[in-house]
């Protein structure tokens, strides 16, 4: 699996999560930093207002995302086992 980091909705790095923890700062916004861990990635810290990017927490499934709407970052999980709608 892998994570795409977004910037203003074009991929502009991808991630293999398979990696050991690691953690990386985004080059164009230094403010932003990522972390990736046990086959999962999460916003660490991020110069927004309102943190909802960083609360998020971890998302380690195909089609999951976390979005810092102010500085338009966006992570998300790719890979062949996600999921495109729930039924209930």
């Amino acid at each position: 699996m892998c994570c795409e980091i977004k910037i203003n909705g074009k991929t502009a790095y991808t991630i293999t999560l398979s990696e050991p923890e690691s953690e990386f700062v985004l080059p164009e916004n230094p403010g932003i930093t990522f972390k990736f861990k046990n086959n999962a990635a999460a916003f660490l810290h991020s110069g927004c207002p309102d943190k909802i990017c960083v609360k998020t927490g971890y998302i380690k499934y195909p089609g999951q995302s976390a979005v810092c709407l102010p500085n338009r970052v966006s992570i998300h999980i790719t890979g062949e086992h996600g999921f495109d709608a729930f039924i209930n």
